[in-house]
Formats: C-alpha cells, structure tokens, sequence
C-alpha cells in the first residue's frame, strides 16, 4: 500500500527478499545482462541492476502517490535515482539514491539488503560562520529532530521536510546526523527515466572521494 507509513521500508524489504544471482551463472552464454521489472519478476533472481532498478521505480511510484493522494506530502518533490558506485565490502555495485529536492537530502538504499544510509545536505559555511564557528549552534532557526525515530526512511516525512534520529538533548540534535557509516565510497553514475550523469571527477585519496 503506497499510502503506508512503511511503504518505502516494505518495498526495500520485500526486494531484497529475491535471490540474488549474478548473469554469467543465470545466462552463462552472455556477459552481462539486464531485464526488465517483469522479466526479473518472472526468473525470481537477478543481480544488482535488477534489483536496483526495480527498488527505485517501486520508490518512484509510492512518492508520486504520497505527494497527490496522501494528506501531508502535496509539497514534497522526493525522487529516486540508480547509482552506479564503489561499496564496501563488494566493490562496484547498483544502488538507489531517493533524494529531497527540496532540501537536498539523501538515502542511499542497498537493494540487495534492504538497508537505507542517510546522507544530509549541508550548506557551506558563511563568512560570519567560519569567523565564529559557535554561531551556527546557537542559531534559534536550526531545525529540531525527534528524539526517537520509528522509520529508517528519513525523507519527506511530512511535507519534504526531511527528519533522522537524535539523541533528546545532545548537543547534535540541532543538525540532521549522517548514518555513521555508509558503504558508498565513490559515485560513477546516475541515472533516472529521464536523464544520465556520470562523475568524471579524478579519482582521489579515500577521503576525497568518499561520500
């Protein structure tokens, strides 16, 4: 049901439940291969465009729903991508990127375990920030987070205003928190129904190009 609280958490599950099995040991007379939704629905096995590809059209799907249909969500503009990566530990893989357009905010979804990676946008510091790095942690219009979260999903939780967990009264919880650690080390390319990008950025030391 589209219109569920849980609907992004139960479609990521319910995903990551289909067997995975690489091309060559499903088609061993080919390379590579990819099928689409129905054809990866109808063998009950793929690998990692598969099943990356079929998360991120469900996801489109439930957050064009919420956003017409579902009372709170008319302004958010949340929309999935397919994100070609380096991730730990299995190298180059197929992941989901469901993003808030509206902050900028990111998940970053494993398909093949189900598991979600919150990655906030932050705004580069002003001037009078880096002149006073204290500033912005008194700032009265830093947003606020629950104390406790019931969702993995981060995203437009009500009207595309994003929210993650925080520790009640920590000095943190002015800020929205990244998952601690996040597989993804590097992004090759993205792509959606409509477009493709590709990062064409040199890569770096570990820490320059990690996410």
């Amino acid at each position: 049901r589209p219109d569920d609280a849980f609907a992004i958490e139960a479609a990521a599950r319910y995903v990551s439940l289909i067997p995975f099995l690489a091309d060559s040991d499903l088609f061993p007379q080919l390379n590579d291969i990819w099928c689409t939704d129905q054809e990866f629905l109808n063998f009950q096995c793929g690998d990692w465009e598969e099943h990356a590809i079929l998360l991120c059209n469900y996801f489109n799907y439930i957050d064009s729903y919420r956003k017409e249909y579902v009372l709170g969500y008319s302004t958010s503009i949340v929309k999935s991508y397919c994100v070609k990566c380096d991730g730990l530990p299995e190298g180059e893989i197929w992941m989901v990127m469901r993003r808030d357009c509206v902050t900028g905010h990111c998940e970053f979804w494993h398909a093949v375990r189900g598991e979600c990676f919150f990655v906030p946008c932050w705004s580069p510091p002003t001037f009078m920030d880096r002149l006073c790095p204290h500033r912005a942690s008194r700032d009265p219009t830093a947003p606020s987070l629950p104390s406790t979260a019931e969702s993995s999903s981060a995203l437009a939780t009500d009207g595309g205003t994003a929210t993650a967990p925080a520790a009640a009264g920590s000095p943190s919880s002015t800020k929205l928190q990244a998952t601690p650690f996040s597989p993804v080390q590097r992004v090759h390319v993205v792509f959606d129904s409509d477009n493709v990008w590709a990062n064409l950025q040199r890569g770096g030391s570990r820490e320059g190009t990690a996410v």
